[in-house]
């Protein structure tokens, strides 16, 4: 992992590009927006102890979203590699990442099964 700063307003990185790497937040604020038809919407709004970018970690597809800092953040950089050999010697930290994408596929999966069904109901 590699300790990196970025300052209030700074982009990490942008909608569409190359996912490489996922960041452990250890102080500051960060803004996840996803571009849609009716322009950007807020997804998330990360601090201290949450990660970011870490679909990245598992598959080698663009970033589906930007992360734009909103104060002064130190975050600790991880890519795939090292997240591999981390499931191994660091198992605390790996579960940490795992268990932030579990969270946000189930906070999915509520929000769509709470949304108003544009169809007759599945029998």
């Amino acid at each position: 992992m590699r300790r990196r700063r970025f300052t209030a307003g700074e982009v990490i990185f942008r909608e569409g590009d190359a996912s490489d790497e996922a960041f452990l937040l250890r102080a500051g604020r960060v803004e996840i927006v996803k571009n849609s038809p009716h322009g950007p919407f807020r997804l998330a709004l990360l601090g201290e102890g949450e990660v970011l970018g870490e679909m990245g970690l598992l598959e080698e597809r663009p970033r589906s979203a930007t992360a734009i800092v909103l104060e002064d953040t130190v975050a600790d950089a991880v890519n795939a590699a090292e997240f591999e050999r981390m499931l191994t010697r660091e198992p605390e930290t790996s579960l940490g990442i795992l268990r932030v994408l579990f969270e946000r596929l189930r906070a999915v999966n509520t929000r769509l099964s709470e949304a108003p069904v544009a169809g007759p109901p599945l029998a």
